[in-house]
């Protein structure tokens, strides 16, 4: 009989450490605070132009300098847009318009660079054009911005929709 009242006695919950999981949360969470900031950026793309579609894969775009080239007007940065009519007649006009505002915004960047104590000089060109764009156009602008030593060019396609 006194087997039995010490099988139905209580035993005390024993104490559960829990000081390894919360180091192992603690890293886990601090792991991914970090890649969180280190995701490439949505970028908007304009109404005024229709990206090329492309099918496989493609590598994502990190921006740089944004430069939208569309049928009758050119975004460049976040602000600065070049109207146009008709691309060959205004070209010379055009291509000094893109340059003044590409060195600004060089001459910007290498400065946020340089405030941040960055040493890297490489500034990429992220070049949305509109699918119909001619590409002598695009091709014409890209050696404008290389003339700046803007030399990295990265173009932004959209996938296909898969069927």
């Amino acid at each position: 009989m006194a087997r039995k009242q010490k099988n139905r006695e209580r035993k005390k919950p024993e104490k559960l450490n829990i000081t390894s999981l919360m180091d192992a949360l603690t890293i886990i969470l601090i792991f991914l605070l970090v890649n969180y900031s280190e995701v490439n950026e949505e970028k908007e793309i304009p109404d005024f132009i229709e990206l090329p579609k492309i099918e496989g894969k493609a590598k994502e775009a990190s921006f740089g300098i944004t430069l939208v080239i569309g049928q009758d007007k050119i975004k460049i940065g976040k602000e600065q847009v070049v109207n146009f009519s008709n691309f060959e007649a205004e070209k010379e006009q055009i291509l000094v318009q893109i340059k003044d505002e590409l060195a600004i915004l060089q001459k910007d960047h290498l400065d946020r660079n340089i405030a941040a104590n960055k040493k890297d000089d490489k500034i990429k060109l992220t070049v949305q054009a509109d699918k119909d764009v001619p590409y002598l156009y695009i091709d014409e602008i890209i050696r404008g911005a290389s003339e700046l030593s803007l030399n990295y060019v990265d173009f932004v396609s959209m996938n296909k929709e898969e069927k």
